[in-house]
């Protein structure tokens, strides 16, 4: 598989999850995933919380929450993630916490939010 990112990830999660291709064929598989760019912190490491400006955040709803499951990484992932409940918004001009106005999200499945790099670690972890 070539790229280390999220697609590439789960398609090597999900290409070691299939059948062997015949009968003559080993149950083993050798995966291998290049990537350019060094690995990311681990999920746990400190830095997703002290410098959130550096990451790309991604916001997991129903469907991808289901793709998750089906390929049998989403508890790994959910555990890394934030739950988000409602959204928070600022009128032209108003910039403080407080000055914000807050709608709760009214859905059966709650959205989850983690960091593109932290999502990465838990599927690397998974592969190892």
């Amino acid at each position: 598989v070539v790229g280390g990112g999220p697609a590439g990830l789960l398609s090597a999660i999900m290409m070691a999850g299939l059948p062997p291709l015949g009968p003559s064929s080993s149950p083993q598989k050798r995966i291998l995933v290049y990537d350019r760019l060094p690995p990311p912190p681990r999920p746990d490491s400190l830095v997703y919380r002290t410098d959130v400006s550096r990451y790309y955040l991604l916001g997991l709803g129903r469907r991808g929450q289901s793709a998750l499951r089906s390929l049998g990484v989403w508890d790994d992932v959910e555990r890394a993630s934030v739950a988000v409940v409602g959204r928070r918004d600022w009128q032209p001009g108003k910039t403080g916490e407080e000055e914000g106005r807050i709608t709760m999200a009214n859905k059966r499945v709650t959205s989850r939010v983690l960091a593109r790099d932290k999502l990465v670690g838990v599927l690397r972890r998974v592969l190892e």
